[in-house]
């Protein structure tokens, strides 16, 4: 799905929409809401990534407004989980800027895949009340976040599906059409099918139109209708793989087998200490939601800047290379912050 076109001039840069948090953004029902940090009573999510790809490769990465070392193609690890704003800048002459939401899963690297060569033509579609879905949560084009009918919702010119969720059930819809920027939904509940999921190696995670699933893989998802649905794969030291898939409006024992090989890439382990600690730790300039003592793992090889912070009162970084396969230790001495 392709994201915001936006021509871009000299060296423009992408304003930060994400400071440090204390929450991880999340939508219930279409409704933000929030998932509490680390405390006393709750653990601390796992910092996720995003595996960043363009057609044609090569472009400049920006992840919440910071421009990342690497181009695309490239993993982007130690993210707080939830929508994070990813943007690529490239093409033939004009640099050319794509952006979009992206929704990080704890522990897993979400992919985020940009097309300059493709239309990136939008429309506009709004809910109509009168069709039975008014309320459901959905997403679009098989991607988080999730989002609610009461709202209007950006697609392709064409095809373009809404999957509506109802319990644990995801209904596909396609959109259809009518005029140059009038769209609807052919709202119907479809039969339910089944989809089995298999991974060499086996036990990755498995989302289906960005929906976490119980199971790791193999496993069969016996939730989802017929039509078109995307199923996306992650699994710890590997890259994310995806793919859309169609179920046809026959009804079998298992209607769809949904292979994946997944590439192992090169990362190492980081492990943050402070003093004192309890500080919440950055990566490159970005909140991971954690704080010390904690460890990162299966991040990418690569230089990264570790910050820590306390209390707005504290802070020190310090620059730290990941190695493959091999844990690197980063103990920071706080001091106290000039004028405080």
């Amino acid at each position: 799905m392709n994201g915001t076109n936006t021509e871009v001039a000299g060296d423009t840069s992408v304003p930060a929409l994400m400071p440090e948090p204390t929450s991880v953004a999340a939508m219930v029902n279409g409704t933000p809401a929030s998932v509490p940090d680390a405390g006393e009573c709750a653990p601390s999510l796992l910092p996720g990534g995003v595996y960043v790809s363009s057609l044609p490769g090569g472009a400049e990465v920006r992840v919440d407004g910071l421009t990342e070392p690497g181009r695309t193609p490239c993993v982007v690890a130690g993210l707080k989980p939830g929508p994070h704003q990813v943007a690529v800048i490239g093409g033939a002459g004009a640099r050319t800027m794509l952006s979009r939401t992206v929704w990080v899963y704890p522990g897993a690297v979400t992919p985020a895949d940009f097309d300059f060569v493709g239309t990136v033509y939008t429309a506009t579609m709004a809910a109509d009340p009168d069709q039975g879905y008014e309320g459901l949560p959905m997403t679009v084009d098989g991607a988080y976040p999730e989002l609610s009918t009461s709202t209007a919702v950006t697609v392709k010119q064409s095809g373009s599906y809404i999957t509506f969720r109802e319990g644990e059930n995801l209904y596909s819809c396609m959109v259809a059409t009518v005029g140059d920027m009038n769209h609807v939904v052919e709202w119907k509940r479809r039969p339910l099918a089944s989809v089995e999921v298999v991974t060499e190696p086996a036990g990755a995670m498995v989302f289906v139109d960005g929906y976490l699933m119980d199971d790791r893989t193999p496993c069969t998802i016996a939730t989802v209708s017929e039509g078109r649905h995307y199923v996306m794969v992650a699994k710890e030291g590997y890259l994310p793989d995806g793919q859309e898939i169609n179920i046809a409006d026959t009804i079998q024992d298992c209607d769809r087998t949904v292979p994946f090989l997944l590439k192992e890439y090169a990362a190492g382990t980081l492990n943050v200490t402070s003093e004192p600690d309890a500080a919440s730790i950055f990566l490159n300039g970005r909140y991971t939601g954690l704080s010390t003592p904690a460890t990162f793992a299966d991040l990418p090889i690569g230089t990264y800047e570790v910050g820590c912070s306390k209390n707005g009162t504290m802070a020190g970084s310090r620059s730290v290379t990941v190695t493959p396969a091999a844990t690197v230790a980063c103990a920071i001495l706080l001091d106290p912050v000039t004028g405080t």
